[in-house]
């Protein structure tokens, strides 16, 4: 990180060296997943809205590096949680309704909103029975889970990384308000058909 920070050459070559190993993971895997879940659909959200305001942009990277210190904190709380209670919690949890949903989206998406329910029907129309179904898989795997949670760097980590390399860490740094970000937060995992970390709190924690 320091030589990153200092914009050494070396740094540059550290830096340009994983940024190519990354698109090798996309390669590899033939889709955008391995480098782009909750993180990505926060910046992109704070994207369109910028756009849709006629604001200047923020860089791409810098929004996607705050929004990975809010993705580590939902991993750092999944660390946290003994598979018996993560089994009272999802227990408890209530289906979100078709009607809360679609309102959801259309609200935060407007004239992109048809497009997204379409993506997202699987998850908003699952039967009442699929989605016990997916609830009693989620508890069975969370040891799994935990396994993928541990090897996400704890929030703080990634703050004082962000911070070493002079990159923005708060909404604030990016000139976003909290509630812009929230937002994003709330509403970035319908622009993409995947189960992030984010997908899964809301549903179930």
């Amino acid at each position: 990180m320091d030589q990153i920070g200092s914009a050494s050459e070396q740094g540059a070559e550290i830096l340009f060296n994983n940024l190519v190993e990354s698109g090798y993971c996309m390669l590899d895997f033939g889709d955008s997943r391995p480098a782009s879940g909750t993180e990505h659909h926060i910046s992109h959200f704070i994207e369109m809205r910028l756009l849709q305001q006629g604001q200047k942009a923020r860089l791409h990277g810098a929004k996607v590096g705050v929004a990975t210190v809010r993705t580590a904190q939902l991993y750092d709380r999944i660390k946290q949680l003994a598979q018996s209670e993560a089994a009272t919690l999802i227990g408890q949890a209530v289906q979100p309704t078709a009607a809360a949903e679609e309102a959801a989206i259309r609200a935060a998406y407007g004239d992109l909103a048809d497009e997204l329910l379409r993506e997202q029907a699987p998850f908003i129309h699952m039967s009442a029975a699929d989605y016990s179904a997916l609830k009693e898989e989620i508890v069975e795997q969370w040891p799994q889970i935990q396994a993928i949670a541990q090897q996400v760097p704890a929030a703080a980590e990634i703050t004082k990384w962000l911070k070493a390399v002079g990159a923005p860490t708060t909404p604030a740094e990016l000139g976003i308000s909290d509630d812009e970000f929230e937002l994003a937060y709330n509403h970035g995992h319908y622009l993409r058909q995947r189960f992030t970390i984010r997908k899964l709190v809301h549903l179930f924690l």
